[in-house]
């Protein structure tokens, strides 16, 4: 159970940052979060670190559900200059590692422990 907790919330910062800095042959649609107004890591990162106008402005863009491009473009320029895209990037190590040694000791030595570990550090460094 805690694998399934530990995947879910990992794999939502991980999408999350993909939508703001997606790699070739990402699935969804660029800025998809942002249009749909939603609260992600990041953008409760950059509320916390932005100027007052940066953050009154990401606010306001969140708050139309646009799907002008300008507009979608401006929020995401407004996060990765706030630093939270990488900040992201850094909690979602920090949450394999944490996890993974929280876990490690009650896992025989096995393949399968081997695979589990190489694939909770696989989901951090994912392009797609």
């Amino acid at each position: 159970e805690i694998i399934t907790v530990f995947h879910k919330r990992l794999r939502e910062i991980q999408d999350d940052i993909l939508n703001i800095a997606p790699s070739e042959g990402w699935g969804k649609e660029f800025g998809e979060d942002i249009k749909e107004g939603k609260m992600t890591l990041m953008v409760i990162r950059t509320l916390k670190k932005a100027s007052a106008q940066d953050r009154d402005r990401l606010m306001k863009i969140l708050g139309e559900h646009t799907s002008d491009q300008k507009k979608l473009a401006e929020a995401i320029g407004i996060i990765k200059a706030s630093g939270a895209v990488e900040y992201a990037k850094e909690f979602s190590r920090k949450l394999v590692k944490k996890s993974w040694d929280d876990i490690e000791s009650n896992l025989k030595e096995s393949k399968a422990k081997s695979l589990l570990k190489e694939f909770a550090y696989f989901l951090i460094e994912r392009k797609i």
